[in-house]
């Protein structure tokens, strides 16, 4: 992101948005490793909103929940549209939001996390148990 940031230099109103995701708060054993690159990424991402924003650089972070996509389709939760998803995270983008949080599971996990992150942890040990 750095490297992009000095070459995208002197262009004018530019952004990065780097597609997180929830499981970057707290992980999901069933996907660990997916779990461990998103929470890598969330660091990156701020380390790079920090380094670049002396260049007028937007870095947003998105961190959806689950969402209708080919990844998802084993399961049976109700999920919104990757469509539906990407307007959300385009108006939010234009309107210069650096945390987005597009949809309601999404949403509902971060506040929780925000409220006491081991809830999150539990839930998600509960997912993973099928509890």
């Amino acid at each position: 992101m750095k490297f992009l940031g000095t070459k995208l230099h002197g262009y004018l109103d530019y952004s990065i948005v780097n597609i997180v995701s929830i499981v970057a708060y707290s992980p999901l054993a069933s996907i660990a490793g997916y779990s461990a690159s998103k929470a890598a990424l969330f660091s990156a991402t701020l380390s790079a909103r920090t380094e670049l924003a002396k260049k007028g650089v937007a870095v947003h972070m998105v961190n959806p929940g689950a969402i209708d996509t080919d990844m998802n389709k084993e399961s049976d939760w109700d999920m919104p549209s990757a469509d539906g998803i990407a307007k959300i995270i385009l108006d939010k983008t234009e309107a210069g939001q650096l945390d987005i949080v597009p949809d309601e599971m999404g949403l509902g996990m971060f506040k929780i996390w925000k409220e006491e992150p081991s809830k999150l942890a539990e839930m998600f040990g509960q997912i993973y148990h099928n509890k």
